[in-house]
C-alpha cells in the first residue's frame, strides 16, 4: 500500500482469502478487509503503528466479501527508497482462524473441566510416582488442607498405615498397568490424625507409560463402614446369644409351607 493504506499490490492468496478480486481490491483502503477492535488491531491503528515504528505486529480480524470472519496474524513494515525515505507499507496475513477456534475450544473443555472438578463431592487427585501434583477443592476438605498444603507431597501422607500405602502401590500399579484402572478400600488419615475409610478408584493417563501419571478419585466411605460393622456386630451377638441359649431355631419357607 501507499504511506495511507492505499492498495498498489496485492497476490491471488490474499485475494483468495478475502473473497474478493485483484481489481476489487486494487486503488481501495485496506480498511475494505474489515476489522473487529474488540479482538483485534484496527486497519487503521495498523497503518499508524507502522509509519510510526516501521513494522507492527499482531492479530486482526478481517471480513471476507460475503460477510465471513477470517482471524489472520499480521506482520507489516515500511517500504522505504533508495535515500531512506518512506514510500509505502508492506504486509504479510497468514489464516489463523482454524487454529484461534482450536485454542478457543481447548479453553472451554478447560473450564467445563475446572467447573466439574470444583464441584463434585468427590476427592480427585492427579498423581505422578505417588505424588500429587494437583487436587481439588473436595479432596483438599476431605483430609483437612488446603490445596496449596498437599501439592508435590507423596500419597503416603494420606494413609494410615504403611501396609495400605505399600498394597495400592504394588498391586494397584500393576492393575493400572495391566488394565488402566484399579479399585480398593483404604483407611486413611486427615491432617489433624483422625481417620476415615475410603473407597479409592485409580485410572492411568496411559497403561503403556505410567510415567504420565494417573488420576485418582477418593470417596469417604466411613459411616457405611460403620454401619456394616455395627451389623457385623449385632449378628455376632445374636450368635452368642442364640449359642448360650436353650433355644433351637427354625426357619419356614411360606411358599412351599415347609419349615427347617
Amino acid at each position: 500500500t501507499d504511506l495511507e493504506g492505499i492498495i498498489t499490490d496485492v497476490n491471488a492468496a490474499q485475494c483468495q482469502s478475502i473473497g474478493r478480486t485483484r481489481e476489487e481490491l486494487i486503488g481501495k483502503s485496506v480498511e475494505i478487509y474489515g476489522d473487529d477492535p474488540t479482538r483485534g488491531a484496527t486497519q487503521r491503528e495498523i497503518i499508524e503503528a507502522t509509519r510510526a515504528r516501521g513494522e507492527w505486529r499482531g492479530e486482526v480480524v478481517n471480513v471476507t466479501a460475503t460477510g465471513k470472519e477470517v482471524i489472520v496474524a499480521c506482520h507489516t513494515w515500511l517500504l522505504r527508497d533508495d535515500q531512506g525515505k518512506a514510500i509505502g507499507l508492506c504486509g504479510v496475513a497468514t489464516d489463523i482462524t482454524e487454529h484461534k477456534r482450536a485454542e478457543e475450544r481447548v479453553r472451554q473443555l478447560a473450564n467445563e473441566q475446572k467447573a466439574i472438578l470444583n464441584t463434585i463431592s468427590i476427592g480427585i487427585s492427579f498423581l505422578k510416582n505417588r505424588k500429587l501434583q494437583w487436587v481439588n477443592p473436595e479432596f483438599a476438605a476431605m483430609f483437612g488442607y488446603e490445596i496449596h498444603e498437599v501439592s508435590g507431597v507423596d500419597s503416603s501422607q494420606f494413609y494410615a498405615n504403611e501396609d495400605d500405602y505399600l498394597r495400592v502401590g504394588k498391586e494397584g500399579y500393576a492393575r493400572l498397568a495391566e488394565a488402566g484402572i484399579y479399585s480398593t478400600e483404604a483407611l486413611m488419615k486427615r491432617k489433624d490424625g483422625t481417620r476415615l475409610w475410603c473407597s479409592i478408584t485409580g485410572q492411568a493417563i496411559s497403561s503403556q507409560n505410567l510415567a504420565e501419571g494417573s488420576i485418582w478419585s477418593l470417596q469417604d466411605i466411613t459411616e457405611r463402614k460403620r454401619a456394616e460393622e455395627a451389623r457385623r456386630e449385632s449378628e455376632e451377638r445374636l450368635r452368642l446369644a442364640l449359642d448360650a441359649s436353650n433355644s433351637g431355631t427354625w426357619s419356614w419357607d411360606a411358599a412351599s409351607n415347609v419349615s427347617t
